[in-house]
């Protein structure tokens, strides 16, 4: 299968992601097909942090209805690491997407780059909101992304954070 790449999934940073909020990116679908995992790199492994993947439908400029998320998991590895989603999100070509993650316990550390792109935080500190409320804009984008196949070929929904 070939990979396909949305948005950017190189870093040049690290930053610190409180425990308690969401955190999601805007980015764009380059190709139809079904997404079944959000991943994201950290430079080290962290045990106790609760993380769930979620990917939002757009809203206007913002994140707005769930459309899917992961399983919690409660220890994270350096390196990348894979949230499968509870069930498969069929996307189309140009949807856009927020791609992120919510953190209820344990902050850690996640790579990163400086970005102008659209990211927004909330807090969160139960199931995922449906959608996010009291959002805050932030200013760089978190190395996270979106996988999943499209006609037998790998895509990547990447969003920073």
């Amino acid at each position: 299968m070939a990979a396909i790449t949305v948005g950017v999934t190189t870093h040049n940073n690290t930053q610190v992601l409180g425990a308690g909020f969401g955190r999601a990116s805007q980015h764009t679908a380059g190709s139809a097909g079904t997404l079944t995992s959000v991943k994201f790199e950290a430079p080290g492994a962290v045990s106790g942090p609760v993380v769930t993947g979620v990917i939002y439908a757009d809203n206007a400029g913002v994140p707005g209805a769930l459309l899917a998320s992961s399983s919690q998991v409660t220890n994270v590895a350096g390196g990348i690491n894979t949230l499968t989603l509870t069930s498969p999100l069929a996307i189309s070509n140009g949807q856009v997407l927020w791609i992120g993650l919510q953190l209820l316990t344990v902050g850690f550390t996640i790579y990163m780059t400086a970005s102008t792109g659209t990211n927004y935080r909330w807090a969160d500190t139960g199931a995922p909101d449906n959608p996010p409320a009291s959002l805050t804009s932030q200013p760089n984008q978190s190395s996270i992304w979106a996988v999943g196949t499209s006609g037998g070929q790998t895509i990547r929904v990447a969003w920073l954070v």
